[in-house]
């Protein structure tokens, strides 16, 4: 079976029989792919290739090798990263972030969400890329509370233009209920989405930040 071989995101080589992989430049820090592969894995994760190292580790599970983001990285990483909605970002880099948000929102009320809206609407995105979704699960779900908000703003204006107070009609009503039923359960699985751990290897938003 042929086999072909990326470092550090590096243009691919192959392929290449399982026994000349070493010669031509496999570290354990490798990815490899072949075509019984979905995706590319790191070589530890490749039972055949990681008995080449000789190592007890099993092969079958993720080597975590990233360095762990902690609350105060968090915040330095995603304004470095503010409106990047590119690559990949982990799980601790997202929560720790969101208690920043958190934190500043029960200090400051809107001024927090002025000040994080991109950068956390980006790592968002990126943290859906890194259990290999796309961003367009938070996308949609943002541009529908935008555009219900401004429909449900205009007719509450108008409505206090021509009656001189706020006046909701049945039909009214029924939508509002209709839009938090599913705003809800579409939060639930967003949320699910988000505690997910890192898809391991590389996907089509680039290699693993935390498995590599």
């Amino acid at each position: 079976m042929k086999y072909f071989l990326m470092n550090n995101g590096a243009q691919q080589s192959g392929p290449f029989e399982l026994n000349d992989l070493l010669g031509n430049g496999l570290t354990p820090q490798s990815y490899v792919w072949n075509e019984t592969m979905s995706n590319w894995l790191p070589a530890m994760q490749v039972p055949e290739v990681a008995a080449m190292f000789n190592t007890q580790q099993s092969p079958s599970m993720p080597v975590n090798n990233a360095k762990e983001v902690g609350f105060s990285d968090a915040l330095g990483i995603c304004f470095k990263k503010y409106a990047t909605f590119t690559g990949r970002a982990r799980r601790s880099e997202y929560w720790w972030f969101f208690l920043w948000y958190f934190i500043f929102s029960v200090f400051t009320c809107g001024l927090a969400l002025i000040v994080f809206l991109i950068p956390l609407a980006s790592v968002t995105v990126r943290r859906l890329h890194d259990t290999g979704r796309s961003g367009w699960w938070w996308g949609v779900a943002a541009l529908c509370n935008t555009i219900y908000c401004v429909i449900y703003y205009i007719n509450l204006f108008s409505a206090i233009s021509d009656y001189g107070k706020p006046s909701l009609s049945e039909f009214d009503i029924a939508c509002f209920i209709a839009y938090y039923i599913v705003s809800l359960v579409y939060g639930i699985v967003i949320f699910v989405f988000l505690v997910q751990d890192s898809h391991a290897g590389v996907n089509k938003y680039g290699p693993s930040p935390k498995y590599n």
